[in-house]
């Protein structure tokens, strides 16, 4: 009977479970960092949603106004 060098299969087998238990165990973090990021209960405050759609507005108007004439923006350079 020849022998290999390396792990058997069973510690092999062991080695890749707890691989995967690792990676699940980050995917709950991510997904519990995810419902904290979006925490649905604060679009029920006007004030709130207020706000988000002034910045998310004054965003947009912003990329807006910087692409109105490139040509311009590229003499100003």
């Amino acid at each position: 009977m020849c022998g290999y060098r390396g792990a058997d299969t069973q510690s092999y087998y062991i080695h890749m479970i707890a691989k995967v238990q690792i990676k699940l165990r980050d995917q709950k973090k991510t997904q519990q960092d995810l419902k904290k990021l979006c925490d649905t209960d604060k679009q029920q405050d006007r004030k709130v949603r207020r706000d988000f759609c002034m910045s998310l507005w004054n965003k947009f108007v912003a990329l807006d106004f910087e692409s109105k004439d490139p040509r311009k923006r590229g003499r100003e350079i």
